[in-house]
């Protein structure tokens, strides 16, 4: 059987593409495919860095148990790179009953998964946050935190590289197939001008983000189509300083979780994001 020139490819080099090719380089030859010339300048570039403790998702669910043992293994890889991690907490705010309701349904939920979060009294929350008006209650989430998103991809991509694992940007994939003899993959990669060439792969894994739909159609009988939602904040640099991020209730009528007030490392404020559909990935610039 012809050798394969990798153990394991990965298309996209986001956070999520990064990481997936720390974790494989350290085991087998790998290869990291980014069609753009720079590495987590789409998605990842635009993360609030909110990392969150695990409150919204069913008990049992692949989401939950994913949330709550990743945000565990980045604080403690962050702390071991010295990158900038904060627990400053969340606070969920509700204007009416119906929404204290939801509030205390959220506490009960998140005391079965064994994730903090307490009510605040009025004086609590005064001192708290000041500049905060809150209707009927106030629910927070201590351990929810902020990441330097920067530091961390570049933290994670020095260790891809640390791997030995070979990074192509510029890259954009063209065809997967399945190699003719034994088992792995064939890819078409285009490289601008230069003709095209085909690396094989035993493995592949589209973490290509906006891209993952067209690459997973040109392998799988079944067509995905992608559905685009772009979300915009609005930065914030007015008097009031808050130390939390602030959270409205969920409404489950939205596709998130509401436009909210969020913080990152440097203390800079954003509102945002909010929901707006695109009918192609052009309406999302």
């Amino acid at each position: 059987m012809p050798k394969l020139d990798f153990g394991a490819a990965v298309i996209g080099a986001g956070v999520v593409g990064i990481s997936v090719a720390r974790a494989l380089a350290a085991r087998t030859p790998t290869l990291l495919l980014e069609r753009l010339p720079a590495p987590a300048t789409l998605t990842s570039a635009r993360n609030s860095g909110i990392v969150h403790a695990g409150l919204y998702h069913p008990p049992n669910s692949l989401k939950t148990r994913l949330c709550l043992r990743g945000a565990a293994l980045l604080q403690t890889f962050c702390e071991t790179r010295d990158i900038p991690f904060h627990r400053v907490g969340k606070l969920v705010v509700a204007q009416s009953q119906p929404e204290a309701a939801f509030l205390h349904n959220l506490h009960a939920h998140a005391s079965a998964l064994a994730v903090p979060t307490q009510f605040l009294t009025r004086g609590r929350l005064l001192m708290l946050e000041p500049d905060i008006c809150a209707g009927e209650a106030v629910l927070l989430s201590p351990n929810t935190a902020i990441v330097d998103t920067s530091a961390l991809i570049a933290a994670l991509l020095a260790d891809v590289q640390t791997h030995s694992a070979d990074i192509a940007f510029g890259s954009t994939v063209t065809g997967i197939r399945r190699a003719d003899v034994g088992s792995g993959w064939i890819l078409d990669v285009s490289c601008g001008d230069l003709p095209s060439i085909s690396i094989s792969a035993d493995c592949v894994v589209n973490a290509a983000g906006h891209d993952s739909c067209r690459l997973a159609n040109l392998t799988s009988l079944e067509k995905f189509t992608p559905h685009y939602c772009k979300g915009t904040y609005f930065a914030y640099s007015g008097p009031a300083r808050p130390k939390h991020l602030i959270y409205p209730c969920p409404n489950k009528d939205l596709a998130g979780l509401g436009i909210h007030l969020t913080l990152d490392t440097a203390g800079q404020i954003r509102f945002g994001p909010d929901t707006e559909w695109a009918r192609h990935l052009f309406g999302l610039r």
